[in-house]
């Protein structure tokens, strides 16, 4: 599943830069674990540095980053560290396997990511055209 994110990442226009969790807290991707995360995380955030714009790919990477899990929670929403860094959380790939519902998701998530890549800040809505509904 790892080639449809990076399709996504490509058609986004952007170019292949990977921190992976894994690779900074673990020799074996398989035994990546919660202790193994936490006690790795300021060697991941080290080997992240300093960077316009974090895809964090599902729990593992937003643990390693924040040390608290709830991926389906966080997705979509951006947010700045105090270094300038800003991470945006993502599902994995590989649940388009169990719910293809998550495709257009993972997708705006990447797209997302891109702009904020290009741009370097968190998107904005700065003219909101709303409508009152009264329901009496």
């Amino acid at each position: 599943m790892a080639h449809l994110l990076w399709d996504m990442i490509e058609s986004a226009g952007l170019s292949r830069t990977l921190t992976d969790v894994a690779v900074a807290v673990a020799e074996d991707a398989r035994d990546c674990k919660r202790k193994k995360v936490v006690a790795g995380r300021a060697q991941l955030l080290a080997a992240i540095g300093k960077k316009t714009a974090v895809l964090l790919v599902g729990n593992v990477a937003l643990e390693g980053v924040t040390d608290k899990r709830g991926i389906k929670q966080k997705r979509g929403r951006p947010w700045e560290d105090a270094d300038g860094n800003i991470y945006i959380p993502c599902l994995p790939p590989g649940m388009i396997a169990y719910d293809e519902r998550t495709t257009p998701l993972i997708e705006a998530d990447v797209r997302l990511f891109a702009d904020v890549a290009k741009s370097g800040k968190i998107p904005r809505e700065n003219a909101l055209e709303f409508t009152i509904v009264d329901s009496r």
